[in-house]
């Protein structure tokens, strides 16, 4: 007796789910993304979302471009949704290195005729990502129709540990090898920022308590601000909160 095939993101929705989002009725622009004082070609636009394990990506993918964004980077994809998240996006994609680890993949998207042009995605398994290894793309930008801007700059696409801060600093602390020192990281790091920190040692759930905390010697567990801490110490600046 044959086994029937799991149900794919793309199954049509339960009555009892919420309906789609009406996107006509999203105002413009969009919360959040005050228009810029600048012509469109002197600025990038980029957006980043973590999927639920790719469910919803239709909406996703429509509000997205809603942004008008010249780079996005989308996280828990699996390999069969990347084209077609490409295809409604219109975007080039590029995608992480596989492992045995999650079938979920980070994915950096280009706009086609936008003024990135990518050079090479750095993409192997890389053993200081235990869970998804980064994606990790080398761009420059275009200049005129054909010509492109000398040198180059790293665009890096993370989803680091949801439970383990060790795993989170560690893929952090890799950050610092990548090919140009002109870098751009963006992604999901599930931790708080410096500053932003929320006391969760309250809280009723003292696994998730444990997942964004670390233990300081003579203080106990304090909440998790260390990815932010170290890419800071790279020298690299936190454009979110500026």
């Amino acid at each position: 007796m044959s086994t029937p095939p799991a149900p794919s993101y793309r199954t049509a929705r339960d009555e009892t789910k919420e309906p789609m989002l009406d996107l006509a009725a999203l105002p413009l622009p969009l919360p959040g993304f005050p228009p810029l004082p600048l012509p469109r070609s002197q600025y990038l636009s980029v957006l980043s979302w973590t999927t639920a394990r790719g469910q919803d990506l239709e909406e996703v993918c429509l509000i997205a471009k809603r942004y008008d964004p010249d780079l996005v980077v989308l996280g828990e994809l699996c390999e069969e949704q990347v084209e077609d998240a490409a295809r409604m996006l219109g975007m080039d994609a590029h995608r992480s290195a596989g492992t045995d680890v999650t079938a979920h993949r980070t994915v950096i998207f280009v706009r086609r005729d936008g003024q990135l042009v990518a050079l090479h995605n750095h993409q192997k398994p890389n053993s200081r990502d235990p869970r998804i290894p980064r994606v990790n793309v080398e761009f420059t930008l275009r200049q005129g129709t054909s010509g492109r801007v000398p040198g180059s700059f790293t665009v890096a696409g993370l989803h680091l540990s949801y439970c383990s801060p060790t795993e989170r600093l560690i893929a952090a602390e890799n950050v610092s090898n990548l090919q140009s020192r002109l870098r751009l990281i963006i992604g999901d790091f599930n931790e708080d920022p410096v500053g932003e920190q929320i006391d969760r040692s309250r809280d009723a759930d003292r696994a998730h308590w444990h997942d964004r905390s670390h233990h300081v010697h003579g203080a106990g567990r304090i909440t998790a601000t260390r990815v932010d801490e170290d890419l800071t110490a790279q020298g690299l600046i936190d454009v979110a909160a500026c």
